[in-house]
């Protein structure tokens, strides 16, 4: 004798959704930046992981939203308990801390005849992205405080500060602006004396 039956074997395969914004850089401006997971699966049976090997995570890393401090490559890991199935994706984080360009050409000096001059940084960076600001505590700046060509009217220490606003890096240069300002030295040298019998003489200088 024979007898037969049958079941039906429902295949629960659904994996975990992951999401992970890939646009992520670490700057002087942001040292520690967040890895933005939202849009992934959520829920009471959902475990996150995040794990680097040459990255370093400061928190986070049983959430969606990890912070991290240092660029490298970041796995992200997402299991359903209750059906054991997994999700994996990866980003990278990129480093931007480059400095800006500083380079000031050796100013000239204040003289009698030149009472103004120019300090020449346009070697340096340029361009919308970066902020300048000169400053000096025994010199005096007339105008292009916010430039790379200020012009000053007393010698001193000159100080030029440039900023990358994307990044927020800033480098810091220095400068002297000398002044000579000694008259020159009249000699004569008197021939001889002026007397009844001597007019005139001969000044030699």
């Amino acid at each position: 004798c024979t007898s037969t039956d049958q079941v039906n074997v429902i295949l629960n395969v659904v994996y975990p959704t992951i999401q992970i914004d890939k646009n992520t850089t670490i700057t002087c401006k942001n040292p520690q930046i967040t890895i933005n997971g939202n849009g992934s699966s959520t829920g009471n049976n959902i475990d996150y992981s995040w794990s680097t090997i040459n990255g370093n995570i400061v928190s986070g890393s049983k959430t969606t939203n990890p912070i991290v401090d240092k660029a490298g490559k970041y796995i992200f890991v997402i299991l359903d308990q209750s059906t054991n199935c997994k999700s994996k994706d990866s980003v990278i984080v990129n480093l931007d801390q480059t400095l800006p360009t500083l380079y000031i050409v050796n100013p000239d000096t204040l003289n009698c005849k030149k009472s103004i001059v120019t300090i020449d940084a346009s070697s340096s960076s340029n361009g919308l992205e970066y902020n300048y600001l000169w400053s000096t505590v025994n010199g005096n700046i007339l105008n292009g405080q916010n430039t790379l060509l200020p012009t000053v009217d007393k010698n001193g220490n000159y100080q030029l500060i440039i900023e990358n606003l994307i990044n927020g890096c800033k480098d810091t240069s220095y400068t002297k602006v000398e002044q000579d300002n000694k008259k020159p030295v009249a000699l004569v040298n008197v021939s001889d004396t002026i007397s009844c019998k001597v007019a005139s003489v001969l000044l030699d200088g």
